[in-house]
C-alpha cells in the first residue's frame, strides 16, 4: 500500500501535547461497513487501481483461501492505489467479515483520507452490475479524543478487548499501533521511556516497520487530518 510519511514531531512534542490536553485525533468511527458480495468469481486481474505488486499479493491470498490456508479475507482499495488487506486463520472464531472489513476500510482510508472500496470478499467480487463498487462511510474520525478501547483503530475486536487493561494502567504510559493491526503498551517511569518503550516493541513484533504512537496516557495523540 501507498503509505503516509511517519510524522515527523518529536515524541516529547506529543506527550506535552497530550499531559496539556490538546492531542490530535484518529479514532475509529465504527461505522457499519457496507458488505455487497456477487455471484462472480474474483478476477484479480481485472482489479482496478492497484499496482502489479499488489494484485500479486492479492493473487497469492486469493490462493490461500482456496487451499484452505486462510478461512477468510477481505481487500479494500483507494482510486490512488492505496489499499488494506484483512485476513483470518482457519479454526479462529474470531473477527467477523464484518471486523475484517472495519479494519481494511480503516487501513485504507489512513493513508487515502477518504473512504476506500471493499474489492473482494472470499474470493468473490463485490463489483455489483453497473461496474461500480459500493459507497463505504468514513471508517476514522480525526477528532480529538481520550482513550477508548472500543474505537482504537486498525486492531481486531478481540485486540480490542485485550487493550481494556491498557485504560486501566497507571500513568506514565503509552500504545503503538501500526496500520496493519499489530500493538504494544508499555508503562514506566517517565512518559518519554513509555514511548521509546511501546514504540521499540511494536516495531520489532511489526517485522521492523514503523508503527503510530496512538496514545499516551489516556489521550489519542495519533494524527488524522482530512
Amino acid at each position: 500500500m501507498l503509505r503516509k510519511p511517519v510524522c515527523g514531531l518529536a515524541l516529547a512534542a506529543l506527550s506535552a501535547a497530550a499531559l496539556a490536553g490538546t492531542p490530535a485525533g484518529a479514532d475509529s468511527s465504527n461505522a457499519e461497513p457496507v458488505i455487497e458480495i456477487s455471484t462472480v468469481p474474483l478476477d484479480v486481474a481485472k482489479l482496478p487501481w492497484i499496482s502489479d505488486e499488489t494484485r500479486s499479493y492479492v493473487a497469492d491470498t486469493d490462493s490461500q483461501f482456496k487451499s484452505g490456508q486462510i478461512a477468510a479475507y477481505v481487500f479494500a482499495s483507494s482510486p490512488n492505489g492505496n489499499w488494506g488487506m484483512r485476513t483470518m486463520a482457519p479454526g479462529v472464531v474470531t473477527p467477523s467479515i464484518r471486523d475484517l472489513a472495519r479494519q481494511a476500510l480503516e487501513q485504507c482510508e489512513y493513508f487515502y483520507v477518504m473512504p476506500c472500496r471493499i474489492m473482494a470478499v472470499n474470493g468473490m467480487s463485490t463489483q455489483d452490475e453497473t461496474g461500480g463498487w459500493a459507497d463505504q462511510p468514513f471508517m476514522l474520525t480525526p477528532d480529538p479524543a481520550r482513550f477508548d478501547f472500543e474505537r482504537i483503530p486498525f486492531v481486531s475486536e478481540q485486540d480490542r478487548f485485550l487493550l481494556r487493561d491498557y485504560g486501566f494502567q497507571s500513568n506514565p504510559k503509552a500504545l503503538a499501533v501500526s496500520d496493519g493491526g499489530y500493538w504494544s503498551w508499555k508503562g514506566a517511569d517517565s512518559v518519554q521511556d513509555a514511548i521509546t518503550l511501546a514504540m521499540s516493541d511494536c516495531k520489532t513484533g511489526n517485522g521492523g516497520s514503523d508503527c503510530y504512537l496512538y496514545a499516551v496516557n489516556d489521550f489519542v495523540v495519533m494524527d488524522f487530518k482530512r
